[in-house]
């Protein structure tokens, strides 16, 4: 196995995962896709508001900047999804 150094590269690309967790469940429910844009964030909002409704959605997102974009927000307002934000700070 070849450790990752400086100048490791990754050839077959990165995957990145998006994910909700049900807290009532415990259950995770994720999508893995090549990119990690507004786009594919917006289509995990849909995928949860197909699973539940009829239901208000509370979603607790960090500094990730595709969580900014206005699509994002509009659909958000519009489709009964409530923001909470933790923002990550380092220690020190």
């Amino acid at each position: 196995m070849v450790e990752p150094g400086p100048s490791y590269n990754r050839y077959g690309g990165v995957m990145h995962m998006l994910a909700a967790l049900d807290l009532a469940t415990g259950k995770i429910y994720y999508r893995i896709r090549t990119r990690k844009r507004w786009r594919e964030f917006l289509g995990l909002l849909k995928a949860l508001r197909t699973r539940w409704p009829r239901e208000k959605l509370y979603v607790v997102l960090d500094n990730f900047s595709p969580h900014e974009h206005t699509e994002v927000r509009t659909w958000a307002a519009d489709n009964d999804v409530e923001w909470s934000s933790c923002r990550p700070t380092a220690p020190g």
